[in-house]
């Protein structure tokens, strides 16, 4: 397997629906801020999922559901919740054009 090269890297603040997503899907559940690797094709499944529930937002507790915590920010589906999946969906995707790596490692930190 092929790392993905070093560069800045992705960011998300207070995207907490997105480190939901990657801790139950990818963790099973368990958050000590560990490494959590994931797969191109995790990652594919990640961005389409963002699409999805950009597309139709009425997705967004299902299939992208906010979750709590002391610096989690805001559990509302509201602009910021949409933009960070926008982003998020934008990046993603960006990655996904190259070839050069097979995985990446996720790491939160607070």
């Amino acid at each position: 397997m092929t790392p993905l090269k070093k560069r800045k890297g992705l960011y998300w603040r207070k995207a907490n629906a997105i480190h939901n997503y990657i801790v139950e899907k990818h963790a099973g559940g368990v958050d000590e801020c560990q490494r959590i690797v994931m797969s191109r094709e995790d990652i594919r499944h990640l961005a389409d999922t963002c699409t999805a529930v950009v597309n139709d937002r009425s997705l967004a507790p299902d299939l992208l559901p906010t979750a709590s915590g002391f610096f989690f920010g805001d559990t509302d589906y509201d602009d910021w919740y949409f933009e960070q999946l926008q982003k998020t969906e934008l990046e993603l995707n960006l990655m996904l054009e190259k070839d050069d790596w097979d995985f990446m490692e996720y790491e939160a930190s607070w």
